[in-house]
């Protein structure tokens, strides 16, 4: 099951893509190179209800990747965050996400374009709070490659952003679309390179240096605590003969000689 869910992580960009790319073709005229991915989903706009139906498997499978990265945090306690963030992510997208959307360029926005900016500003939280906690999580080369990521991300959508006055005024927008597209496949395969890590993990989990130390403690003074008892049992019952083999087993797991009387007695070097 986790394997399956992590798999969705995968899925999820790759038909996002494919809804891209069809309800681009769909609008005849639209502009990969000159017209954002929101404009799909316009209100008005000819390609809304085939994109709008295409996004909801969309986001179901990347609600079930955020599940599937639940389940393999385990003891992860900060991967555990980002995948309730990815899961609220998707749930936003699923829900709000459906409703929020702008208005065909050239018109006047209104409450409806407000709250499509609203919802993307807030999705980009929690997504951006998700990378952050899965590269603490991860850290090594994946943290390397998220911070190279929300890099990639920040230029260019900052530099897109820029064009959203032009976009409501109706003026020419050269290459917006490639410079959000560039914005918006970036985090896409994140998505996918952070599936593909968490698959490769055995279990879906790795034990930690911290966890490592306390189990080494615990087996260096599991002996110990074996000796203790054959004490306490002895002075618990001092009339009670313990055989030489349980004494001499119990002694030696701390590494100390055993000495008999009338019951078992562990001698500590």
């Amino acid at each position: 099951m986790r394997r399956a869910l992590l798999l969705c992580g995968i899925i999820s960009p790759v038909l996002y893509s494919v809804a891209d790319i069809l309800a681009g073709l769909h609008w005849e005229g639209y502009s990969f190179r000159d017209q954002t991915i929101s404009e799909l989903g316009a209100i008005g706009a000819p390609s809304r209800p085939l994109f709008a139906t295409l996004l909801v498997p969309v986001y179901l499978f990347f609600t079930a990747f955020g599940v599937g990265v639940w389940k393999a945090a385990q003891h992860r306690h900060r991967l555990r965050v980002a995948a309730g963030l990815l899961i609220g992510l998707g749930v936003l997208a699923l829900t709000v996400g459906q409703f929020a959307a702008m208005r065909l360029r050239g018109t006047e926005q209104g409450v409806s374009g407000a709250l499509h900016l609203i919802e993307g500003a807030v999705a980009m939280v929690l997504l951006l709070a998700a990378m952050g906690f899965a590269a603490a999580a991860l850290r090594r080369g994946f943290a390397v490659y998220t911070v190279a990521t929300v890099a990639v991300m920040l230029s260019f959508g900052g530099w897109s952003a820029m064009e959203i006055p032009r976009v409501e005024a109706g003026l020419p927008t050269p290459w917006v679309g490639v410079k959000e597209r560039i914005y918006w496949y970036a985090y896409q395969i994140w998505y996918i390179v952070l599936a593909i890590k968490l698959l490769r993990e055995p279990g879906g989990t790795r034990e930690r240096p911290a966890e490592r130390w306390v189990l080494n403690r615990n087996r260096a003074f599991r002996p110990w605590i074996h000796v203790l008892d054959c004490l306490v049992r002895d002075l618990r019952s001092p009339g009670r003969p313990v055989s030489h083999s349980a004494g001499d087993r119990c002694c030696r797991r701390a590494g100390a000689t055993c000495t008999l009387s009338t019951t078992a007695r562990c001698g500590l070097w």
